[in-house]
């Protein structure tokens, strides 16, 4: 086959590693390749630890004219996974012109959420800055731009 199938059942020793009560999952790297060459890698590991608070927006600019940009808000692991297990509040600041749509406080659901931003009509820097009790503060910035039509 050009993309042969994971089978995942039998570590080293012989033992069955699936669907053992109470057995241990190790910390696992998983290698994605093409032609020999390693194109992708993800690292499980065995004891995830809640090491990050993941503030990504899906652009660096968006109009200044009353449009719309959603910011994704995860809770990561050492290996950068997200952390499903987590339920937390967390607090939305934002600076600039551009305002929240909805409430400033969210819970990451299942280890993430989002919220969303409007443009207020001026072109400028927006300073967003998330706080929980679990987390270091993270603040990423962003910006509007003018639109060329009067």
């Amino acid at each position: 086959l050009p993309h042969p199938p994971v089978v995942i059942g039998k570590d080293g020793s012989g033992e069955d590693i699936l669907g053992k009560w109470g057995g241990t999952w190790p910390s696992v790297e998983f290698l994605g390749l093409v032609k020999g060459e390693v194109v992708i890698r993800r690292t499980f590991v065995r004891d995830p630890v809640a090491t990050t608070l993941s503030v990504t927006p899906d652009r660096d600019a968006f109009g200044a004219d009353h449009q719309d940009l959603r910011i994704a808000i995860r809770a990561l692991d050492q290996a950068q996974n997200l952390l499903t297990q987590i339920d937390l509040p967390v607090q939305i600041e934002v600076s600039g012109p551009a305002e929240i749509r909805g409430p400033a406080t969210r819970t990451l659901r299942g280890g993430a959420t989002a919220v969303w931003l409007r443009s207020t009509g001026d072109a400028g820097e927006i300073r967003v800055t998330v706080k929980s009790e679990r987390f270091d503060d993270t603040a990423i910035s962003v910006r509007t731009i003018a639109s060329d039509v009067p």
